[in-house]
């Protein structure tokens, strides 16, 4: 859970997104490594398309005795049989891009909302600072535009609006600055005028060039539309959708 390379980024249990699929994960990983080791490949990477599916169609947030031993029957199924993908994952690599609605996400107790804080830290979204690593800081979660000085029917709160910083970033280069001019003091103080190496930072927190462009003109909302983009991108790789 905890790996950012090959696990699912998971830094602590604050943004764990569910505690009831753990003994799902563990069984799966059990049958793989007894029953499945000439595939393992294959079905670790099924694995991680359950676990994200999960995650983003919010399959357990409600009653899960039910859901967690369908899941353990359908997942074997699947890792002895390419043609038996489980339903869910199947419908919800057609409807992920319309059905998540991230501007809309703001709740911290959302496995949407912890999901993609998880994928941030997969990511290496560690801070707009390269010298800073954020195991060696406080991990902080703070807004990108302030949300003092953007208000726009809640979605400044958005996890679209969101990424890892840390406090001694958001302190004395962010703090309630527009972006506009926090954006351009840190690429001539930190990256020497150069902003292509301050883009390969912005990247790994799902911001692209789109994105930094909107940064750079304090324009909110297409930040926060290009934005949503790149993430439910990012999402579809996790899920397995082309």
């Amino acid at each position: 859970l905890e790996d950012k390379k090959k696990g699912f980024g998971v830094l602590n249990r604050r943004i764990l997104p569910y505690e009831p699929f753990i003994p799902v994960i563990a069984a799966l990983l059990h049958e793989i490594d007894s029953n499945f080791t000439h595939i393992q490949h294959d079905c670790l990477e099924k694995l991680k398309n359950w676990y994200w599916t999960s995650v983003f169609d919010s399959r357990y947030s409600g009653a899960v005795d039910s859901t967690k031993t369908a899941d353990f029957i359908s997942m074997v199924n699947w890792f002895g049989d390419d043609s038996k993908i489980p339903t869910d994952i199947k419908n919800f690599r057609q409807t992920y891009s319309l059905s998540l609605h991230l501007e809309n996400i703001t709740s911290s107790s959302s496995s949407i909302y912890r999901g993609i804080l998880c994928l941030l830290r997969k990511n290496d979204a560690d801070d707009y600072e390269k010298a800073i690593v954020i195991e060696q800081k406080s991990p902080h979660i703070d807004h990108i535009f302030p949300k003092s000085k953007f208000k726009m029917d809640d979605k400044e709160k958005s996890i679209l609006n969101l990424s890892w910083l840390t406090s001694e970033t958001n302190t004395k280069i962010k703090r309630d600055k527009n972006p506009s001019l926090y954006i351009s003091q840190t690429i001539m103080k930190k990256y020497n005028g150069n902003e292509e190496k301050f883009l390969e930072i912005l990247k790994s927190h799902f911001v692209d060039r789109k994105c930094l462009e909107c940064l750079k003109n304090d324009d909110f909302e297409g930040f926060i539309q290009q934005r949503r983009k790149v993430i439910i991108g990012e999402i579809a790789k996790q899920i397995g959708a082309s």
